[in-house]
């Protein structure tokens, strides 16, 4: 007579083989760059500076969003004082660019009209920017 014990080892090395082989599997379908795959970046939230009685340094604008990747590359670059899909405007330097959030000095920037990004040569939605 077996045991469930007698072959309980099987069952779980092929269990956990299975879980390997789905995991690789998925992140093998996750873009490792999402503006060189052609993923449109994001803007979720301009924040713009408000200087008060106690911060009046307050100068840097704040954008928000995902598959802001890539920074660095020529082809990225923030676009402020656009239109609504991201043509015209002016070039501005950001201080910080990272994955999810951009910082540019609003100084730098024409006073109105909208802020959009470009990745890799991909513009993302435009969000309206107010700096007046």
């Amino acid at each position: 007579m077996t045991h469930a014990s007698d072959h309980g080892f099987a069952p779980r090395a092929a269990l956990a083989l299975l879980a390997t082989a789905a995991v690789a599997l998925l992140a093998g379908c996750l873009p490792a760059d999402p503006g060189a795959m052609g993923v449109r970046p994001t803007l979720v939230t301009v924040q713009v500076p408000v200087a008060d009685g106690d911060d009046a340094t307050a100068a840097d604008v704040v954008l928000q969003g995902r598959y802001l990747t890539g920074a660095g590359d020529a082809g990225d670059r923030v676009v402020v004082g656009a239109n609504a899909e991201c043509e015209g405007g002016t070039e501005v330097t950001p201080s910080t660019w990272t994955t999810s959030r951009v910082v540019f000095d609003a100084a730098a920037a024409p006073g109105s009209g909208f802020v959009c990004v470009v990745v890799n040569g991909v513009a993302s939605n435009a969000l309206p920017l107010d700096l007046d």
